[in-house]
């Protein structure tokens, strides 16, 4: 499960228990005008090796308002050090509201 409003990505069990958060913004970190240095995840994707991939809307607050910034999405990944979660890598960016994104399975 992801929030793009908060910054979270939370996994759960097949029955719908909570786990533990994956991702979260650093403590005392707030959604302003720059986006959340973790990013503000909306679309998930996981591969083989268990390496969570997601689609960082960049989204930031303008006026007022929430909405994507421009060209303040990205592309992250995280990477898992036994079960523990890595910090997440930008692995695109400068993009314009990444909604999605997917695993290719040959």
């Amino acid at each position: 499960m992801s929030s793009v409003i908060n910054g979270v990505i939370a996994e759960y069990s097949a029955a719908g228990a909570f786990i533990r958060r994956i991702l979260e913004p650093p403590a005392g970190e707030t959604l302003g005008p720059e986006p959340y240095s973790t990013g503000t995840p909306l679309g998930i994707a996981i591969d083989r090796s268990g390496t969570v991939y997601y689609a960082d809307l960049g989204l930031v607050v303008r006026n007022g308002s929430i909405g994507p910034g421009p060209d303040t999405g990205t592309v992250r990944r995280i990477r898992f050090e036994g079960e523990d979660p890595l910090p997440p890598e930008t692995i695109d960016a400068g993009l314009s509201f990444p909604d999605a994104v997917g695993t290719f399975v040959p």
